[in-house]
């Protein structure tokens, strides 16, 4: 999100086209274009290398086209997790004076509960529970253990609707932020 101290703020806000498609559009273009250029192939020479070494569990090709698949979809729905978590962050930034705290508190929050620091299975049960929940792990443990095939197909499935309604959920939320943000919006020297 621009800050108010480039002035573009205000520029966005009066253009006619959607503040929050723009950043969409912008997040998953980064998306496919990493995809393409490091995900894809990455992701074939470790097919070989693990293959040639037999590190591979023994699936079926259907079995193991559908893991591929749904892992896309829930790297897809990590994206728009993200994407619709720094936005709201971003929003949050029309109340302060500075967003240097509260991009540092996403980057913590993201980090620690998405199993990026410390893997979720390393949390107390009860925490661990709750944590699996929150939007956070459909951002990375699940898609990677769905990759890794750690999940069957059905607990896949489950990790994938649970990442859709989260960002539902969050975006019908950055929609009601938005609305009572955009009224706080001051823009000087224009």
């Amino acid at each position: 999100m621009p800050t108010s101290k480039k002035g573009t703020v205000g520029n966005y806000l009066i253009k006619p086209i959607s503040y929050r498609g723009k950043f969409a559009a912008t997040s998953l273009g980064n998306l496919l274009t990493m995809t393409l250029m490091f995900g894809v192939p990455l992701y074939a020479a470790a097919l070989v290398t693990l293959g040639v070494l037999g590190f591979l569990p023994g699936l079926s090709f259907p079995a193991f086209f559908a893991h591929l698949g749904l892992f896309l979809l829930s790297g897809l729905c990590a994206s728009l997790l993200n994407d619709t978590i720094s936005y709201i962050f971003g929003i949050l930034c029309f109340y302060t004076s500075s967003g240097w705290g509260l991009n540092s508190l996403k980057v913590t929050l993201i980090s620690f509960l998405s199993g990026t620091l410390l893997p979720i299975a390393f949390f107390p049960k009860g925490l661990r529970e709750v944590v699996s929940r929150m939007p956070f792990a459909g951002m990375s443990q699940n898609p990677v253990l769905i990759l890794m095939m750690k999940y069957d197909l059905k607990e896949s499935l489950r990790c994938v609707a649970l990442s859709v309604a989260w960002i539902v959920v969050l975006e019908l939320f950055a929609k009601l932020l938005f609305s009572h943000a955009v009224r706080k919006v001051t823009v000087h020297g224009g």
